[in-house]
């Protein structure tokens, strides 16, 4: 395709640069809509309860992450502090 003077030249461009950018706003809107589900996704595993271990004989419900380092930490501590037999 030939422009026949500068104004065409410019009213082709404007018009593909319209459409590259609707394109790239729908390609964004459409990247943002799957970077939100997945957030979602991962923000409700890590939030769902689990369920208590077998292990375990107490009937306390699952502990956070940190409440979880927490008593590791402790328990290391213990460790370190007994008497090796």
């Amino acid at each position: 395709m030939q422009a026949k003077d500068v104004e065409e030249v410019l009213t082709l461009q404007t018009e593909f640069a319209k459409s590259q950018f609707a394109a790239f706003q729908e390609q964004t809107k459409e990247l943002g809509a799957a970077f939100q589900e997945q957030t979602k996704e991962i923000g409700a595993a890590f939030t769902k309860p689990r369920a208590p271990s077998k292990r375990s004989n107490s009937r306390r419900p699952a502990t956070t992450a940190l409440e979880f380092l927490s008593e590791a930490v402790a328990f290391e501590d213990i460790q370190r502090r007994s008497p090796r037999r």
